[in-house]
């Protein structure tokens, strides 16, 4: 998210934890998109990890990542990671889009995101 001038993009973007290909017009002719062997495949991803960064611009400043992490007992299914340390986040920041929402303008936004079809966990 950085502009031609290698400067920050300071917007948040609002994404969702699960999307679905059919609500943004990416489904075509048979109405569910095809695999790599051409059979119809379920159009629902859900967010599998998320990369931040927190700096000035792209060449300065921090990467880190959410990444779901599921374990029994746990109220939130996400892990940050940061360098050395792995940590659940907690409050305003237990999601991804949570945390992208909560910070402000100079603070941390998401660059990247990973989905994977929900058929496939």
């Amino acid at each position: 998210r950085a502009q031609a001038d290698e400067s920050r993009c300071e917007s948040s973007v609002k994404f969702e934890e699960i999307i679905d290909l059919k609500d943004y017009d990416l489904v075509r002719d048979s109405g569910n998109p095809l695999d790599r062997n051409f059979t119809q495949c379920p159009t629902k991803y859900r967010l599998q990890s998320a990369i931040f960064h927190r700096g000035p611009s792209a060449r300065c400043g921090h990467y880190f990542a959410y990444v779901r992490w599921p374990r029994e007992g746990k109220k939130t299914p996400w892990a940050k990671v940061d360098d050395e340390r792995v940590e659940r986040p907690s409050g305003k920041a237990a999601t991804p889009s949570g945390l992208e929402m909560s910070e402000p303008a100079d603070g941390a936004r998401v660059v990247l995101l990973f989905y994977q079809r929900e058929d496939l966990l």
